[in-house]
């Protein structure tokens, strides 16, 4: 490996690639950082609701979509409703078994409490606690993003650091010629 870092530091044209590319590294992975810590909650942040369920039903709802160049559109997601205090809240989480899992646990009559934020004009569920159980875990999601919390910081400070060695290889390298 290192001897493909002393070609790049002695051709001339590898070394201009080579450094577009680690700037460009470097500024997608400066934006996902900020994007990760941006997006980031506390649980105590989203609205809290306690209650009995009035009902439970699978449903759909119409949601925007966005695609390349801006444009957007709407498509159809299955959520799991569940109506209580005469508030419609859903679940609409793709990944793991998220809805199936809230569907078959939770009944009409029970008392919950949930944690909720409104997205896209629905009041988007993110954490639902029934007797003590969490159907619903926003920690658990939370954890899962943790690859990303260590992942793309490491990238963005190993561009960094390979960029400044392959950059002084190459002030070496024409202090030798």
């Amino acid at each position: 490996m290192k001897a493909y870092f002393e070609y790049v530091s002695e051709n001339e044209r590898s070394f201009l690639w080579f450094r577009l590319a680690m700037i460009f590294t470097i500024i997608i992975s400066s934006i996902l950082v900020w994007a990760i810590f941006y997006s980031h909650h506390e649980l105590d942040e989203f609205s809290k609701q306690e209650g009995v369920v009035d009902s439970i039903q699978l449903n759909t709802i119409e949601a925007e979509a966005s695609g390349p160049l801006g444009t957007r559109w709407t498509v159809e997601k299955e959520v799991v409703d569940i109506i209580l205090n005469q508030n419609r809240f859903i679940v609409r989480y793709e990944v793991d078994d998220y809805k199936e899992r809230v569907f078959k646990k939770i009944k009409k009559g029970d008392f919950v409490h949930l944690y909720y934020s409104s997205i896209d004009g629905h009041l988007e569920l993110k954490e639902i606690d029934k007797d003590g159980d969490l159907i619903l875990e926003y920690a658990g999601r939370e954890k899962r993003m943790a690859l990303f919390f260590i992942s793309i910081p490491s990238i963005l400070l190993g561009s960094i650091l390979l960029l400044i060695w392959v950059t002084r290889m190459r002030k070496k390298y024409l202090s030798n010629s």
